[in-house]
């Protein structure tokens, strides 16, 4: 009996709780320990300790980008193509990141562009960083999901996270193969928002640290 006991308190201790966000765009569980950091422009960011959950939502009513029209060959293509030009896009940051993996994934009943990269940023944050993330195109919206680690990726967090996720708009779209280059906007544009936030709180925090030493 004691043994039993144990074992359910073992279970029920693991479970960590989580709450369910949900705005106009999406819907996604989120582990109770994130806290929403970032709330602006469409891009939102939950903080936990060395790990962050971020969404961009952006708009495809004009590109009308299908990530389920990709074949084998196409996503191929991609992983070179995506990774000398997000390099070329960082340069003045003098980093250099690393595409370890770009896959199509069927995700909640529709389709994901899903990448992991590895981005050496220990000399500007502090820390480099693991990160997996999903690209989904919906009728109205281009979607990414960024999750970030300090460390090698929580896998179980990560799944358990990942599909939670739901879109609120329709998944049927017209074919398009040609918005590659929106995809790299979008990897971009989030890196360097979440980037330029983390690099402002470590100054902020340096000058704090700065002024109490004064004292």
């Amino acid at each position: 009996m004691k043994k039993i006991l144990l074992v359910l308190l073992l279970i029920i201790t693991s479970i960590k709780p989580i709450y369910a966000y949900e705005n106009e765009y999406f819907s996604i569980d989120i582990p109770e320990n994130y806290k929403l950091t970032m709330n602006e422009n469409n891009i939102y960011k939950w903080e936990n300790k060395d790990k962050y959950i971020s969404i961009t939502v952006a708009d495809n009513t004009q590109t009308k980008y299908n990530v389920g029209s990709y074949t084998d060959k196409d996503i191929e293509n991609q992983k070179e193509y995506i990774e000398s030009n997000i390099n070329k896009s960082l340069e003045s940051y003098n980093i250099k990141v690393d595409v370890t993996n770009i896959e199509k994934i069927q995700l909640n009943n529709t389709y994901s562009l899903n990448y992991t990269i590895f981005w050496p940023t220990k000399e500007l944050t502090g820390h480099d960083s693991f990160q997996v993330g999903n690209v989904i195109s919906s009728e109205k919206y281009m979607t990414t999901i960024i999750y970030n680690c300090n460390d090698e990726i929580d896998q179980t967090e990560y799944n358990k996270i990942i599909n939670s996720f739901k879109i609120n708009d329709s998944l049927t779209k017209p074919v398009n193969k040609n918005s590659i280059i929106f995809i790299l906007i979008i990897l971009i544009a989030t890196f360097l928002a979440i980037f330029n936030s983390i690099r402002r709180n470590k100054k902020r925090k340096t000058k704090q640290t700065k002024k109490r030493t004064r004292k």
